[in-house]
């Protein structure tokens, strides 16, 4: 299951500004991985056509769980996969800012170690977790 990313914000910060002058204005957020940062928004900001040029500040955070608290806090944009924000979405604690998707270098995977693969818990999980996947294609 890869996921498809796209930029939010705070929902409640200026609301109504063009998506051109929030990228300008506020920081990205800049997930890194094994210390460097995912092409996450030079691929958005290729697709969207913009360039490079056209961000203002970044910030390099090293989870996506920093990513998300920083953009709730208003702290500035991040490119992030639905299925991380679908609570904060529905919640109106976040905005999507555009319908422009790219997809992440990585999927999900489950691991279960095999002490625990006999467990009906766990397979009761992982097939739910399949069943999910297989559902939104």
């Amino acid at each position: 299951m890869d996921g498809a990313t796209r930029p939010c914000r705070c929902h409640t910060a200026s609301p109504g500004q063009p998506l051109e002058a929030l990228i300008e204005q506020l920081p990205a957020m800049h997930i890194l991985h094994e210390g460097k940062r995912l092409d996450l928004w030079p691929d958005w900001l290729a697709s969207a056509g913009f360039t490079n040029d056209d961000v203002g500040s970044a910030i390099e955070l090293s989870t996506l769980e920093q990513a998300i608290q920083a953009v709730r806090k208003d702290a500035g944009l991040a490119i992030i996969d639905y299925n991380m924000i679908a609570d904060e979405l529905r919640e109106e604690q976040l905005a999507m800012l555009s319908p422009i998707e790219v997809s992440g270098p990585y999927g999900y995977w489950l691991d279960i170690p095999p002490q625990h693969a006999a467990s009906t818990s766990v397979q009761t999980f992982a097939t739910w977790m399949r069943d999910q996947v297989r559902r939104s294609g």
